[in-house]
């Protein structure tokens, strides 16, 4: 599937630009240009990889794994030293595994774009992809994401490194998968388990109330928009978003596919019951587009159902989008979520 993730700033563009990695969650700045393309595809690997070493009891190295380039990946002993140049995967690794097994983590993973900032500063360092910086740190596994340019990591596999891509993906119940897959790569499966079973139960528990809530009555059309007027279609993470919560993506009911620009135009026409946005140039977003006297006839608009959610759980390529799931769903439905408020997610590791 192809997903056009927006607008992540300029935070992200060490990262994209970095040896390694085309991309951690494709980040634009929205006051120059549009959204660049999140990676597709699946897994290559099951989450318990067949013909594995040790497969069935989940202890025994080495362990083989095929990762999202196809590539059959030898690891030779429980990994202590990981380094993650993504941030959908730095913060899987760190609900998995804790601060104590990064060797280093991505710039990013520290930044306001990230849901483990606080954790991620308990890694000693941060890298954005160096060759000789990675290599400097002795890491036994290098985790990367479907950005990662083949060639490249040729190379770093030519230096000695032992690597390991998985795609990163645009809904829950694939990000549920990449825990298990990693949770395997890392010698975490019952952690992985454990963690896979809390996440469905609390998105079960969403789902229930959400049903609850829109019985008998039409869903919310709902339109994501950010300061450059653009807006995520069919096949992104925000239409998992969407429609998790509760609500219908305005942009993909209209046909848009990805990330796409639209005119002021096009957003009246659209006619969203509710807008959501992030923090991120909120300022002008107001001042520029949602007070624009084209759009005061828009419902969304009109009825004062533009709502900030926080772009960590908007845009991040890991199962904390749920956490947009449940903050948008509290906006959609204020009556049935009345009172009812949403932690972030903990991990206490034994």
């Amino acid at each position: 599937m192809q997903n056009k993730l927006a607008w992540l700033r300029p935070l992200l563009i060490g990262v994209l630009i970095a040896l390694l990695l085309a991309g951690c969650g494709s980040p634009a700045d929205t006051t120059a240009g549009g959204p660049s393309p999140d990676p597709a595809g699946s897994l290559a690997a099951d989450p318990v990889p067949e013909g594995s070493t040790g497969a069935a009891a989940g202890s025994g190295w080495p362990r083989e794994v095929t990762d999202a380039f196809g590539e059959t990946v030898v690891i030779a002993a429980k990994p202590q030293r990981v380094i993650t140049l993504s941030l959908g995967l730095d913060e899987i690794v760190m609900a998995l595994a804790g601060p104590e097994r990064f060797a280093a983590i991505s710039e990013v993973a520290r930044s306001a774009y990230s849901n483990i900032a606080a954790q991620a500063q308990q890694v000693p360092e941060t890298v954005t992809g160096d060759l000789e910086h990675v290599l400097g740190l002795n890491p036994d596994l290098l985790l990367l994401d479907g950005f990662a340019q083949p060639d490249l990591v040729a190379q770093a596999r030519a230096a000695g490194l032992t690597i390991v891509v998985t795609d990163l993906h645009d809904t829950f119940a694939e990000h549920l998968e990449n825990v298990e897959f990693i949770g395997y790569v890392l010698g975490e499966e019952e952690r992985a388990a454990a963690l896979r079973a809390a996440l469905e139960e609390r998105a079960a528990a969403l789902a229930e109330r959400v049903a609850a809530a829109g019985q008998g009555k039409p869903a919310p059309r709902v339109l994501h928009l950010t300061p450059s007027l653009y807006v995520p279609g069919a096949g992104t993470t925000s239409q998992d978003i969407i429609e998790r919560a509760g609500g219908v993506n305005a942009a993909a009911e209209a046909g848009l596919e990805g990330w796409q620009q639209i005119s002021l135009e096009k957003v009246a026409e659209l006619a969203p019951d509710v807008i959501v946005h992030d923090e991120f140039d909120a300022g002008r977003l107001r001042s520029e587009i949602l007070e624009h006297p084209s759009l005061a006839d828009v419902p969304a608009i009109r009825e004062g159902r533009v709502y900030e959610i926080p772009s960590r759980y908007l845009t991040t390529l890991s199962f904390w989008n749920l956490r947009g799931a449940e903050e948008l769903a509290r906006r959609l439905w204020p009556e049935a979520f009345e009172g009812v408020t949403f932690e972030d997610f903990t991990f206490a590791l034994d």
